[in-house]
């Protein structure tokens, strides 16, 4: 939904610059000469499938329920239409086609439906029942079925087999399940699998799937529906859209033959029968018939026949002087531009397929000001964005473009659905609705860049084993950067002595045996080598990752062992031989061996006698330069594993390194597609003579002194694998709790209770009910819900977590707030009811003066003395205000207390009578 490029406008919104692209929908007609029409059909191998079955594909890649709802739909239709809709037994006929439009609108959007339509005219979903058919092929095919069920590898096509089966089933193995299969909904988890095939739009199907449902309802059974269609003899091949057809003529100069008075088959669709009305858009000779039928309506049928005079005389195609071909293209571009928003596409298809025949007519067509200005400022804005040059085609849909050489309208069908859904989201949570706003949202420039970034391999690091730039070896290549636009054989690399191609091999020397992820040190050494024996066009550089410690010794540590032998060979001699004695030591180790020190050193010993191997592998070794340089280089380049690839200071990722034919193939891939930037760039004076081409390349935006793969990944992020108690400390720190809130305002809860649960079922709800009510009454409880639902939340975890949300939102407010409640615990609910639907008490049970008004306490059942935190009014005096009967009532009690305390203390005052203290 990005689009980085802001063409300028046109009533067609067709993008022209030199050539133009045109896309055949449907069955490919090329029309040469009027009067001899060629029709070209494509017809695929398997038979026609029915458009309800398509649309009921197209709705699963939707929504699953939107599948079954479908599903539904037709199987409870009227019959009588059910049965006029079998009369044809194809399925893809035109009753059919508005069935499955009406059916489905309910469901889907006006946009979606219009892509439904797509779909069903490219039959783009046929595919997927003929691969069901194929299953269900090979499963087995009861003989005279054309329904059946397969419960456990048995087949039945009688619904009242299916009880039998089940008893039986738990016996044997389940079927194969595969992803794009539709179960039922909720019978995923079901013991049983019963797959069913057929057609739900036939009558015979209602059964079978009525039973199965009511199964699946009860959890008995996991219902899959497969589509299965018998084969017909009535039922022709499919009829594919979408293709085009190159019609090649041949060239028959040997023999001569006057074709002119061959004529047209009937319903061939010549020119006598109305094929000349194709192309009343444009002129003939000059004239214009469009026009000329519409202002004399009552001479359509002369001026058809003339028309078809000049065109019968025109076959033989006049060659045109070199200037008037000067501005044909912008010629052209102007005849579809000025043919309308009507009939521009069909001008632009008319004048691509049949260039030729329009030329001589093109030629007297005036190209305006501003459209030349348009197509070369289009032109421009393509070249600096590095998509096209003059001459190119390209093709945009919302921004986004589409690769014109390997371009068909399943690619197009595709983008635009990924197009409907991101654009249907934005809808739905924005609510925007008008074109325009939508238009401002597909102007941004949402998706990300596909740019690579790279580390700098101007390092000292780099240990570099060749330069095609100084090196003897390439004295014979040519030097001029010219040479790159130089046509060569497909695959082959152009031998220029420049060092466009750089790979940096990071390695870990004494790394023999691949792993699982990708190759080993050992074997991209041995690559490097074949491609510096072989002479390709490519430098190479090595990084050699070992300890960094001051202690390392090259004595008992293969690895700095490797690294020293190295840098003595390539002192003394050179380093291409000390490439090639890396790789002897290799091979003397073998595959299954393991390398140690004290083979390089046997190995170096013997290469030079008079070597002092103290010198070269003890701590204090000279030849120890460049190894806290290369643990500098490997942190910054932002690999986790050795080894690693650089092309051109760009890190290649796992999998293009995950073995030695992958690592070949997608490095290659790389140099060929980096070859047409550095042709571009020649071509257009970016990269010239003298120039040097290690700083041209590491002059990019793209090139960083340090790569840091959490930021720069473009893959989704994931968890990181964390220790037992590092894994509690980041919950921890991240959960919320609910506690017992007493009048102690610091209090500290000494026990902290998890509880992990699937609160959308009904154990779930129980074990966090329990743990609630066990922190209410303990004050030293503090408690946390963790969902952890089976897959998505359901709606009952969702309100929970947003309800205990908002209310820590709004006690967190309230507490911070000095004039807040003191018994802020109690009346939250009664401050939150509005926005938390919290099961309480009606308002008349639970009165409070501080959030009710007088009016409401006439129906006052029971009353809160709650504090009134503005002025903090005693209850018992904020009780006479409130209740006007209190003072009565407290009267009473009080004169009921004296009574009795005047009872108690008379037996005390009478001589001898002993008594017990109450």
């Amino acid at each position: 939904m990005a689009n980085p490029l802001n063409l300028a406008p046109q009533f067609c919104n067709v993008l022209l610059s030199s050539l133009f692209v045109i896309f055949v929908l449907g069955p490919v007609s090329v029309t040469p000469l009027q009067d001899k029409p060629i029709t070209a059909s494509i017809d695929a191998k398997w038979k026609s499938t029915p458009y309800l079955l398509e649309t009921s594909e197209f709705l699963s890649r939707e929504d699953g329920e939107f599948f079954w709802k479908f599903v539904e739909e037709v199987v409870n239709e009227d019959p009588d239409e059910k049965k006029e809709r079998e009369k044809f037994t194809s399925g893809d006929n035109s009753l059919a086609f508005d069935s499955a439009i009406r059916i489905a609108s309910q469901y889907l959007s006006k946009e979606k439906v219009a892509l439904l339509k797509y779909a069903l005219a490219l039959r783009f979903h046929s595919p997927a029942i003929e691969m069901k058919y194929q299953i269900a092929n090979e499963t087995g095919i009861p003989a005279n079925c054309d329904t059946f069920v397969d419960i456990h590898g048995e087949v039945t096509c009688a619904v009242d087999s299916i009880y039998s089966l089940l008893k039986e089933a738990d016996g044997r193995s389940k079927p194969n399940v595969y992803q794009f299969d539709n179960h039922y909904p909720g019978s995923d988890n079901a013991p049983i699998t019963a797959i069913l095939y057929g057609d739900f739009s036939a009558t015979k199907f209602v059964s079978f799937h009525s039973a199965l449902k009511a199964l699946a309802s009860q959890n008995k059974v996991d219902y899959i529906l497969r589509h299965f269609l018998p084969i017909s003899p009535q039922r022709r091949q499919v009829r594919l859209s979408g293709y085009g057809a190159e019609l090649a003529i041949k060239s028959t100069e040997y023999k001569a033959e006057d074709d002119s008075k061959v004529s047209a088959a009937p319903g061939s669709g010549s020119a006598t029968d109305g094929g000349a009305d194709s192309q009343d858009e444009g002129d003939v000779q000059g004239f214009l018939f469009n026009k000329l039928n519409t202002l004399h309506p009552e001479l359509k049928a002369q001026l058809k026949e003339y028309k078809q005079h000049l065109l019968s005389s025109t076959r033989e195609l006049e060659p045109l002087k070199v200037w008037q071909l000067q501005d044909l293209s912008y010629q052209a571009g102007q005849r579809v531009i000025a043919a309308g928003p009507a009939d521009c596409l069909n001008v632009l298809q008319d004048v691509s397929q049949d260039f030729p025949s329009h030329a001589r007519s093109l030629v007297k067509t005036k190209v305006a000001d501003d459209f030349r200005q348009e197509v070369t400022q289009n032109q421009r804005m393509l070249r600096d964005h590095g998509t096209a040059e003059p001459g190119d085609s390209a093709f945009y849909l919302n921004g986004i473009q589409l690769e014109v050489d390997v371009l068909d309208m399943f690619n197009v069908f595709d983008t635009l659905r990924h197009e409907i859904h991101q654009m249907e989201g934005i809808s739905s949570i924005t609510g925007l609705k008008e074109s325009g706003d939508i238009r401002r949202f597909i102007e941004l420039e949402l998706g990300a860049k596909d740019t690579e970034y790279a580390v700098d391999i101007r390092d000292s690091a780099v240990l570099w084993v060749n330069d095609l730039e100084k090196d003897t070896r390439y004295r014979e290549w040519s030097h001029s950067v010219h040479d790159l636009l130089r046509p060569t054989f497909p695959g082959m690399l152009r031998q220029v002595a420049r060092n466009f191609h750089n790979l940096v091999l990071v390695v870990n020397a004494s790394q023999i045996q691949p792993t699982r992820e990708h190759t080993s040190s050992r074997n991209l050494l041995r690559m490097a080598e074949s491609l510096l024996v072989h002479s390709t066009p490519i430098r190479i550089g090595i990084v050699f990752v070992t300890k960094d410690g001051e202690d390392v010794s090259g004595m008992d540590d293969p690895n700095v062992a490797m690294m020293r032998a190295f840098n003595y060979i390539s002192r003394n001699k050179d380093a291409a031989t000390a490439l090639s004695f890396m790789t002897d030591v290799y091979s003397r180790v073998g595959d299954a061996g393991t390398l140690t020190a004290d083979v390089v050193i046997d190995m170096l010993k013997k290469k030079y006698r008079d070597l002092l191997v103290s010198d070269v592998f003890d701590d204090d070794s000279e030849y120890d330069d460049g190894r806290i340089l290369a643990m500098d280089f490997y942190r910054r380049i932002g690999v986790k594993e050795l080894p690693a690839v650089l092309y051109n200071g760009i890190p290649l990722s796992t999998d293009e390194i995950a073995d030695d034919n992958v690592f070949e193939e997608s490095f290659f891939a790389r140099i060929a597609k980096k070859t047409q930037t550095f042709q571009r760039d020649v071509y257009h004076g970016r990269l010239q003579e003298g120039q040097d081409v290690t700083e041209y390349l590491m002059t990019g935006s793209h090139i960083l002194s340090r790569l840091n793969s959490r930021i720069l990944s473009k893959a989704k992020p994931t968890y990181a694998r964390l220790l037992a108690g590092s894994l509690g400390d980041s919950l921890a720190s991240a959960l919320h709790y609910v506690a017992r809130r007493d009048d102690i305002a610091d209090t500290i809860q000494q026990l902290t209770v998890w509880t992990v649960g699937d609160f959308d079922a009904p154990e779930g709800r129980q074990l966090a009910l329990n743990a609630l009510q066990h922190a209410r009454d303990d004050p030293d409880v503090r408690i946390s819900l963790i969902a952890n639902s089976k897959q998505i939340p359901g709606p009952v975890t969702i309100a929970a977590i947003t309800a205990l949300n908002r209310l820590r939102g709004q006690y967190q407010g309230l507490s911070q707030d000095p004039n807040s409640l003191s018994n802020l615990d109690q009346d939250l609910p009664n401050n939150m009811i509005h926005q938390v639907p919290i099961k309480s008490l009606p308002q008349e049970w639970l009165w409070c003066e501080t959030w009710c008004d007088d009016a409401s306490k006439k129906k006052a059942k029971t009353i809160d003395l709650c504090n009134n935190p503005m002025t903090k009014e005693p209850k018992l005096q904020a009780a006479q205000r409130i209740v006007s009967e209190w003072k009565g009532y407290d009267d009473e009690v009080r004169q009921v207390m004296e009574d009795w305390e005047k009872q108690t203390e008379e037996p005390k005052k009478k001589p001898g009578h002993e008594h017990t203290d109450l």
